[in-house]
């Protein structure tokens, strides 16, 4: 296919150095190739893991990831060489099944990838067509089979039938990857399964193929028999997008035969497709495999510049296979390199007399050991040279004695390997993580109620000294009552007494009061002579402070509503001063009242948690304080800039027990999740407590747990008896959940090969949680 990327220069290098870049799920993979002479050798290759899944990997990581592999894979490159010109070998989900073009959105981030790094993009091909390909061409037959390629967080399935995608499904991994694919199988709607898996890992675990030949096909499976596995070697992604890009650009691959897959046996390939389907399908190959004719990359620029991604075989919105390329004039050239035979048929036939030859010269063991059932692995000694010996003259005790010891020797270590070892097994399970919030009330008013989400309590209390200050915020005038002395006239028959505190008034409504009490005599003559009033002078405060007292002489002042009792100053009166000063108001004492407890509440909280009982635990919430002992500094009205309070705030709390709260997150996990009755490591955090009355408090309870799965021991056993170390590993490995396995054998004898005992008592299981 052509790749159809916007940003392709228009001018190119002169190289004989490309660079084929493949990006999978796991990884980014570099391989340098040499044109040379219509021919195309691997010079050099190189793989970066990434640390997360391609979809997931941030731009700025996978450059990074894809220049360690390039830059790795170049070491071997004279130092003014470089690879520019790449053909890239992508996911088939980046690339639209209808236009047979990248994706906008991996095409960006391919665009990123080839600026940053200064790459010039010639092609694309699909990695597992790429793949496919190549196993049709060096297995000499199109494949018809399952197709597993597991990442590193799914699996997916494609049926093939003579090379084509029938079928394609995809899960995420269960327990293990046998598993995964088994219960995938069973999602394909063919009458009848291809008896042939092949694996393809983008990092080769070798612990899949023993997966795989241990695992157990479901029997609803409609499979003719026991299905062939293949897992695809280490590179071999790499290794078909190599040989791809050859094909398309008419060059052959240089490259050592032992890299080569077995071809598939011929009645399996009978099986699979049928013989009219296999004679079709070689024909097919043989026109998609020819080779084409080299292209020549040594043209002058003016060539180079005018040259269009499908010079190289690369043609928008056709397969690879779709298109075909010219084919070479000789006849020896029309097969590919990579697809020569390399076997003598001489050497295998001589191999196979020989081989017949030493079976039938080789010795029998006798009939009193062959009916032993011995372990596979236990190798026994040769008994034909010793039996030989009998057919001589020597007296037949030389020889029998030494045998029976022997067989002797061999049947007590047998016996006793079996009869007296004891294995012990230790598996350190991985819990599950699972998390739970739940709205718990603690109450000091009664027991324990798992099922309604109550724990029980009890309550204590602390008292904290503290001291609370506050500035003064209320305001008050101060100063002097202007003072003086008044004339006091009686123009009234009889005499007034006029008491103290009795009220003058001034013509600017200044007020004064008598300091003392006075009698003024009543008004003497008559009518005819002239009257004159009785008259008493006194003194006199102003009612209120301030200069405004502060009347001048001759003032005239009412008494009373009596018209004919007046009274008038001879000299100024002084004194009267004013000013404003701050005080303590009420509301300064109020707020102190309400600060002390507050600014001793977190002592408050330290000191309730520290007086709790061994195995309690003190709820960060405490009731509402009381205050003791207050003295304060000022009280109200005095005159002062601020004002302090000292007392003692008691605080009440609640505690409870641990081992409540933890009986009680087990029993919310347990009915959450039945089916997993085994709860390890179960951690629970209490936050948002709220008091909701004086005898509870209401708070939210966060649980995390650790499921274990329910391991049946017996099970165990049973699985492993008689077993070597390595196949038990293996199990043991493959259990859910499991960590670590550690075996140990007593007693340690050397030398001896490790095999379980043949006895379910002599095995003993462990299970312990990380």
């Amino acid at each position: 296919m052509k790749l159809p990327l916007s940003f392709l220069s228009s001018k190119k290098e002169e190289s004989e150095y490309y660079l084929a870049l493949i990006l999978t799920d796991e990884k980014a993979g570099a391989v340098i190739l040499k044109a040379e002479e219509g021919t195309l050798k691997k010079i050099n290759s190189s793989e970066a893991f990434f640390s997360e899944s391609l979809e997931e990997l941030s731009h700025d990581d996978l450059i990074a990831s894809i220049d360690k592999a390039i830059s790795r894979a170049e070491e071997v490159l004279p130092p003014d060489i470089q690879t520019h010109q790449t053909v890239f070998g992508v996911k088939d989900n980046w690339v639209d099944s209808e236009t047979k073009k990248i994706k906008k959105e991996y095409l960006e981030k391919l665009k990123k990838v080839c600026n940053a790094l200064d790459l010039k993009p010639i092609g694309f091909m699909v990695t597992v067509e790429a793949i496919t390909h190549l196993m049709q061409d060096e297995e000499g037959a199109p494949l018809s089979a399952i197709f597993a390629e597991v990442h590193k967080k799914e699996v997916s399935l494609s049926l093939l039938r003579g090379g084509k995608v029938i079928e394609s499904v995809k899960s995420p991994h269960l327990e293990s990857v046998p598993l995964t694919v088994d219960k995938l199988l069973g999602h394909f709607t063919v009458p009848v399964l291809p008896a042939r898996i092949v694996i393809f890992q983008s990092k080769p675990d070798e612990r899949t193929n023993h997966a795989f030949l241990n695992h157990q096909w479901s029997k609803h499976l409609p499979f003719l028999h026991i299905p062939q596995v293949t897992v695809l070697p280490q590179s071999f992604d790499m290794r078909s997008l190599m040989y791809g890009a050859a094909t398309q650009m008419g060059y052959k691959v240089i490259e050592n035969t032992h890299d080569n897959l077995k071809p598939i046996a011929p009645e399996l390939t009978n099986e699979l497709l049928g013989e009219k389907e296999v004679e079709i399908a070689d024909e097919e190959l043989h026109d998609e495999m020819a080779p084409q004719e080299p292209t020549d990359f040594r043209e002058n620029a003016e060539t180079e510049e005018a040259a269009a991604a499908s010079d190289f075989g690369f043609v928008v919105d056709q397969d690879i296979a779709d298109h075909r390329p010219a084919r070479i004039d000789t006849r020896e050239e029309a097969l590919p390199i990579h697809n020569i035979a390399h076997n003598n048929p001489l050497e295998d036939d001589e191999e196979q007399e020989y081989e017949a030859s030493r079976q039938k010269k080789a010795p029998k063991m006798p009939a009193f050991l062959s009916s032993l059932k011995l372990p596979k692995n236990l190798k026994m000694p040769q008994f034909g040279n010793i039996f030989s010996g009998l057919s001589g003259k020597k007296p037949l005790l030389f020889f029998i004695v030494p045998i029976i010891v022997i067989v002797l020797l061999v049947v007590g270590t047998i016996f006793f390997y079996y009869h007296k070892m004891q294995a012990n097994v230790v598996l350190t399970m991985k819990p599950d993580s699972e998390s739970q919030d739940q709205t718990v009330t603690f109450s000091t008013a009664g027991s324990s109620d798992y099922s309604n989400n109550l724990i029980a309590a009890k309550s204590i209390s602390t008292s904290i000294a503290g001291q609370a200050s506050t500035p003064a915020t209320g305001s008050k005038d101060v100063g002097d009552k202007a003072k003086g002395t008044v004339t006091i006239y009686n123009n009234n028959g009889n005499s007034v007494t006029l008491n103290s505190g009795s009220t003058l008034t001034a013509g600017n409504g200044q007020v004064f009061v008598l300091d003392n009490t006075v009698t003024v005599a009543s008004a003497s003559g008559d009518v005819f002579s002239g009257t004159t009033p009785g008259t008493t002078q006194t003194t006199v405060t102003a009612q209120d402070l301030g200069t405004d007292g502060n009347e001048p002489s001759g003032t005239e002042f009412t008494i009373g509503s009596d018209n004919t009792v007046a009274a008038k100053n001879d000299n100024a009166f002084t004194g009267g001063t004013k000013k404003t000063v701050t005080v303590v108001s009420s509301n300064d004492i109020a707020k102190l009242r309400a600060e002390l407890p507050k600014s001793v509440q977190g002592n408050a909280q330290q000191k309730l948690a520290a007086q709790a009982d061994s195995g309690d635990t003190v709820l960060p919430v405490v009731s509402d304080p009381t205050l003791e002992n207050e003295v304060f500094d000022h009280q109200v009205g005095d005159q002062a800039s601020t004002v302090s309070l000292t007392g003692s705030v008691v605080y009440s709390g609640m505690e409870y027990s641990n081992s409540d709260l933890d009986s009680l997150a087990k029993s919310i996990m347990k009915s959450k999740y039945p089916q997993d009755p085994n709860i390890d490591n179960v951690k629970e955090t209490v936050a948002n407590a709220e008091q909701i009355s004086n005898a509870a408090t209401k708070a939210t309870v966060s649980i995390q747990a650790g499921l274990l799965p329910n391991v049946n021991k017996q099970d165990v056993i049973s699985s492993i008896q008689s077993k070597s170390i390595s196949d038990a590993k293996l199990y043991l490995g493959n259990m859910p959940q499991v960590g670590s396995a550690d075996i140990t054998f007593s007693p340690p004898i050397p030398f001896l090969p490790y095999l379980f005992p043949s006895l379910p008592h002599n095995i003993t299981v462990t299970i312990t949680s990380q």
